[in-house]
């Protein structure tokens, strides 16, 4: 008899767990459904992201909003808001001031166009040394005419720009907004003449055939994927990338 009562209520226990189980659908091994309060989903799955679609590397651990469905992107000039169009669209720069500035160094007055210092990084600085040194034993010396600039010393050139020439979308056709432009990663370099006389020089056909070497890249070439103005004076140590 009390065999019987003992199975009995094992069945029961059973019983309760397997109905308490179903109401609630804990979920499992495989995870499928919850059910918790009365509410039924199915948990959305969530997809390994690969890094390279959503964002890419430029330099110095900066990054740029990928290319596609470019969300609307402002800067603020002289209190005034203003949208950033295509090419700037997408290309916006995240580097700290406190994360470049510490690693900032003078370049020598010897590869200095005018007066004033130009601040590179310490590799920038160490790379293009080296490149300048074999520049020179060709014949052909290499000048520096802009290095690192702030984002708010980015900001005045746009300001001073909007006053003496126009509109806003006009002058980012030639100037890179604040917040774009890769002189704020410290990494860039205007070589002289910083203007279109550059072209077809002998100093732009000697980097044409050797800044790789030394690790830098021309960002805007001439027939630029992204549709950037080509600047064959500007020049980007990318290092062995």
């Amino acid at each position: 008899m009390k065999a019987v009562l003992v199975s009995d209520t094992i069945i029961l226990l059973l019983a309760l767990i397997m109905a308490v189980a179903s109401s609630l659908m804990l979920p499992v091994a495989c995870g499928r459904f919850l059910r918790l309060g009365g509410i039924e989903s199915e948990p959305s799955a969530v997809p390994v992201l690969v890094a390279q679609q959503y964002k890419v590397a430029i330099v110095d651990h900066a990054e740029k909003i990928p290319s596609g469905e470019v969300p609307s992107e402002f800067v603020e000039i002289a209190s005034q808001r203003y949208q950033v169009t295509l090419p700037w669209a997408g290309h916006r720069l995240t580097a700290r001031v406190s994360e470049v500035q510490p690693l900032l160094v003078s370049l020598p007055r010897s590869v200095i166009d005018g007066d004033g210092s130009i601040y590179v990084t310490k590799a920038t600085h160490r790379a293009f040394l080296e490149m300048s040194v074999m520049a020179v034993a060709d014949g052909v010396p290499l000048l520096v005419d802009s290095g690192y600039r702030s984002v708010a010393y980015q900001k005045k050139i746009f300001e001073q720009r909007m006053v003496a020439a126009g509109d806003f979308q006009s002058i980012s056709r030639w100037v890179a907004p604040p917040g774009y432009s890769e002189h704020m990663l410290g990494t860039a370099i205007d070589l002289s003449p910083s203007n279109w006389t550059f072209g077809g020089t002998k100093v732009e056909q000697w980097m044409e055939k050797n800044a790789f070497r030394f690790g830098f890249n021309q960002s805007y070439p001439r027939h630029s994927p992204h549709g950037f103005t080509w600047e064959p004076w500007h020049w980007r140590f990318v290092g062995d990338s």
